[in-house]
C-alpha cells in the first residue's frame, strides 16, 4: 500500500492519537443506521442477515478486503 507523507515543513494545530487496539467494534441493528451498539451487547443474538458497508461510502478496496475474509465461509446453523 502506498503511504501519504506530510510535507517536511508541515505544522499541525493539534495531533490526536488513537489506540486502535482499545476501540470496540460496533454493530448497527434494524431499522436505522444510527441504532448502533457495541458488538458485545448483542453477543448470542441470532443473526439472520448481514450487510457490510460503511458510513463513509466504503472504497472498492474496503469491500474486496471483506469479501476476501468471508470467501468460502458458510453460515453454521445453531
Amino acid at each position: 500500500m502506498d503511504s501519504i507523507e506530510r510535507d517536511p515543513d508541515a505544522r499541525y494545530d493539534e495531533v490526536v492519537e488513537i489506540d486502535l487496539g482499545k476501540l470496540e467494534p460496533l454493530i448497527a441493528q434494524p431499522h436505522s443506521p444510527d441504532h448502533v451498539y457495541p458488538v458485545t451487547d448483542v453477543e448470542g443474538l441470532q443473526v439472520d442477515q448481514v450487510v457490510i458497508g460503511s458510513c463513509t461510502n466504503s472504497s472498492f478496496k474496503d469491500l474486496t478486503t471483506v469479501a476476501t475474509i468471508v470467501k468460502g465461509k458458510t453460515l453454521r446453523q445453531m
